[in-house]
């Protein structure tokens, strides 16, 4: 029921919604069930109404029972050790999978922990296996591709591709936040039959806020209908609360929300969280017109992209942001040549003054110091800087942002315009520096009218779904371009400068840290450069005494200078002192992580070694964990290494133990390996060495003076990217328009060649390329349109072909293109053998002339 509203009313309805209790929603999803037992009995105290038929008893007879009594011993010993895990309180894990009979289906097991209760969350496994050899390489290419993304802006569109072809969803976008916690469309792909959201923007109540606290939590989120009812959770007695289910991947959503979703032509949705830095930047969300459910296997797939696509984001970002702050170091450069001059500090501000305001993309900025005060560019009137500085939060300890400060500081009645907003930052209580930033007239593009729309239920108001998301346009006003993270660093970086700039003093003081520091930085360098060319000498005799040919010894040598390289790169940064020991052992490591992962582990005490001897450090480990691969504990796929740190009152131990290797014989001559562990640790080092050959595995102890170690906090490992490679434009025969100007379709179950067929027929002119990963995608596709033109594997995978596809097409009357990787095919039917067949890898030109033979 409708009614005239007011300001009361909205905030009733925003607080109505805030107060959703959407992580206890009393309902799961049909196509999991789910059984929750207490910490302390171990009885059932929570069961999902579907729970029946799979344990084969009536539910009175599961609520109260014993966990092990219904799950049997394997899955209750997974749960054990899972319950004793420090994750199961903030992580759904997967624990292992269940199955009631031999022809039973077979259940994938996760668990989490509620409270005082064990969540366990029952979801049918198709396959039979975990995670196939298919499911493994999926997630390799997914993950490869993303590490060669060059910028932000690459890598969401890399993304949105990807994940379209993978799960075959009608429409992928990658949704950022913005400080307000207002949505824009980022990045998006999705199918023509679907309207476009790319460049709209969704107000922050779309989202309310405990709706991104979960999101920050877990990774994925998915509803596989919203046409179907919940499963009730029903529990053993009426006295137990509701059962928080946040981590549940079958959580049952808000009616509210399946609402938005039906109000948006959307019946199936996943959400995978973007959290970087542990803030919720943003969300990829999947929509779909039909019910879908993404297998639980491609959902481990999706969850170990999503880990290494947040840290490629997190590092791009970071890039992205290191280009910003050239604008500032050129600033820093100019101070310093002007404070060398003597300027007085009018001359000084007035020079800066026009390069302050292009970096912030500032009207004009304003300085109150014990010295004086200070004006550039376009600012307000000292009496109405003079109320803003009094009207100033009372912490001064963080800095202040406003895009609007007629809405800020409306009870100051003033007048701001022409100037919108403000950034504060305070560098102690009498210094205080103020930017500001003209108003900026917008147009925004918002999905639908994003005023607050407001229905009564039994008398009550909340938020109610909008019903349209056309694009509205709406205008700004009173607002200045909005302030960034950025901006903050950015100021936080000049103000120094500036500080430097109000007091000859400090200027003094300034130049004459900076010129022993460099003079220190210099001697630092002469020394550390002349101790490597030596040592480097020295691994070069030694590796030539230990080599019986020019290749082998090529190799050492090239394999202890990448080690030597690697430590350096370590303990190279502009302020490193100290070098972590277990992050330099963990990059050693790091060569034989395809065949040794997770198989070096190393505990005990996080330390660090001064940075000038982590060289020869490494050196040590580097030939220890050599020789583990050639001869020791790595050389199997059994073996494992173990590294543990104890510290003492004086100094640091390093137990080296290998086992499950083959059996250790000594060898009949020293090394260089065991001339590095025996000798150069106490002579380089100022420690103790011993190294025993056991039979069960070589055992070493390298004992540290504590005057060359500190306690360590973690460093930060950087990732170089790959570079991308583009592929040239190339022109083929003439295509008839009527065709380019259709949609072409692309049935490939291998992302990478999907991609690089689709790429191929938009530089030979198509205006619009699908690509499905399966028969059903496709044949899902084409219940909706008809290409004017397709690119057909033979050989899907899991035995299931193209072929029914190829007849569908050729039944209307759509030319296509088979390509196979298996060379002439034997099972086509005479109607599909009078096809093109191409051999991949598919040349472009190749492609252009079968398209032109097959078009005619």
């Amino acid at each position: 029921m409708t009614r005239e509203i007011n300001q009361d009313q909205i905030q009733e309805a925003l607080q109505s919604c805030a107060d959703e209790p959407i992580h206890i929603p009393g309902l799961i999803q049909s196509f999991g069930w789910m059984l929750a037992y207490s910490v302390d009995t171990l009885e059932i105290s929570y069961a999902s109404d579907n729970a029946a038929e799979p344990l084969g008893r009536p539910l009175a007879k599961v609520l109260g029972q014993h966990i092990r009594d219904l799950v049997g011993r394997e899955l209750w010993h997974g749960l054990q050790n899972a319950a004793a895990t420090r994750e199961i309180t903030g992580e759904r894990l997967v624990v292992g999978s269940w199955q009631s009979g031999n022809d039973s289906p077979t259940y994938l097991v996760a668990a989490w922990q509620s409270a005082d209760y064990i969540v366990v969350e029952f979801e049918e496994k198709p396959g039979g296996v975990l995670l196939s050899t298919q499911d493994l390489q999926t997630q390799s290419n997914l993950i490869g591709q993303v590490q060669n993304a060059a910028d932000v802006e690459s890598l969401l569109d890399l993304a949105t591709k990807q994940l379209r072809h993978l799960t075959g969803f009608d429409r992928v976008m990658v949704y950022r936040f913005d400080q307000a916690w207002n949505g824009e469309v980022v990045s998006e792909t999705h199918t023509s039959a679907v309207e476009p959201y790319l460049g709209l923007n969704f107000p922050s109540f779309d989202i309310p806020a405990q709706a991104r606290e979960i999101m920050a939590r877990i990774p994925l989120r998915l509803i596989e209908d919203v046409g179907k009812d919940g499963v009730p959770l029903t529990a053993a007695n009426a006295d137990l609360p509701p059962l928080d289910i946040s981590l549940g991947e079958t959580r049952a959503t808000s009616p509210i929300h399946v609402q938005y979703l039906v109000n948006m032509g959307v019946r199936a949705t996943m959400t995978l969280s973007v959290v970087i830095d542990g803030v919720l930047w943003g969300i990829i969300s999947f929509h779909h017109r039909r019910a879908r459910l993404v297998p639980s296997q491609i959902r481990l797939v999706l969850k170990s992209f999503l880990d290494v696509f947040c840290l490629k984001l997190g590092l791009l970002s970071e890039r992205k942001f290191k280009s910003l702050t050239e604008s500032v170091d050129q600033l820093q450069e100019e101070l310093h040549m002007l404070i060398n001059r003597e300027p007085n500090l009018s001359d000084l501000l007035e020079a800066l003054g026009s390069k302050i305001q292009d970096t912030f993309h500032a009207s004009g900025y304003y300085i109150q110091s014990d010295q004086g005060e200070y004006y550039h560019g376009q600012v307000p009137s000292q009496d109405v800087i003079s109320k803003l500085i009094a009207a100033l939060p009372a912490d001064k300890s963080s800095p202040f942002f406003t895009d609007s400060l007629s809405q800020d500081f409306a009870e100051l009645d003033l007048e701001f315009s022409p100037i919108a907003g403000m950034a504060a930052i305070f560098h102690s209580n009498d210094w205080i520096l103020l930017i500001f930033r003209a108003e900026t007239v917008q147009n925004v593009s918002w999905a639908g009218d994003p005023k607050k729309q407001i229905e009564f239920v039994d008398g009550n108001a909340r938020l109610s779904p909008r019903g349209s998301f056309s694009t509205f346009l709406a205008e700004t006003q009173g607002r200045s371009k909005p302030w960034t993270p950025e901006d903050f660093v950015l100021a936080k970086k000049l103000w120094p400068l500036l500080s430097v700039a109000l007091s000859s003093e400090q200027k003094r003081r300034y130049m004459k840290d900076l010129n022993r520091q460099q003079e220190l930085m210099i001697d630092e360098l002469n020394h550390r450069v002349r101790n490597i060319l030596a040592l480097v000498q020295s691994v070069s005799t030694e590796a030539k005494k230990s080599q019986s040919s020019l290749t082998s010894y090529s190799m050492a040598i090239e394999a202890r200078i990448r080690a030597l390289a690697a430590a350096h790169s370590i303990g190279s940064g502009s302020s490193a002192k100290k070098v972590d020991i277990a992050e330099i052992i963990l990059q050693e490591a790091s060569p034989y992580e395809n065949s040794a992962q997770n198989r070096v582990r190393v505990s005990g005490a996080r330390m660090a070694i001064v940075a000038e001897l982590a060289p020869i450090f490494a050196l040590t480990i580097h030939e220890l964990m050599t020789n583990a691969a050639k001869y020791g504990a790595l050389s199997n796929s059994n073996g494992r290494v173990f590294v543990s740190l104890a510290a003492t009152d004086d100094h640091l131990e390093i137990a080296w133990r290998e086992e499950g290797g083959p059996t250790v014989q000594e060898p009949n001559r020293t090394g260089f390996g065991t001339t590095l562990v025996k000798r150069a640790v106490p002579y380089e080092l100022g420690g103790k060495s011993s190294h025993v050959f056991a039979p069960e595995g070589v055992q070493a102890l390298l004992s540290l003076p504590l005057e060359i170690l500190s306690v360590s906090d973690p460093n930060d490992l950087s990732t170089y990217a790959q570079p991308q490679f583009g592929s040239d434009e190339i022109t083929g025969p003439n295509i008839p328009k009527q065709v380019t100007d259709g949609v072409a379709l692309v049935v490939e179950d291998n992302f990478m060649i999907a991609e690089g067929v689709s790429n191929q027929l938009e530089g030979l002119g198509f205006m619009q390329v699908e690509a499905a990963s399966s028969p059903e995608i496709a044949m899902e596709f084409l219940q909706d349109e008809t290409p004017s033109f397709a690119v057909l594997d033979v050989n899907l995978g899991h035995g299931k072909t193209s072929l029914p596809i190829a007849e569908v097409l050729l039944d209307r009357n759509v030319p296509i293109v088979f390509s196979t990787g298996y060379g002439e095919l034997s099972s086509l039917t005479p109607r599909l053998s009078k096809q093109i067949v191409l051999t991949k890898p598919i040349d472009t030109l190749e492609l252009a002339h079968a398209i032109e033979r097959a078009v005619g």
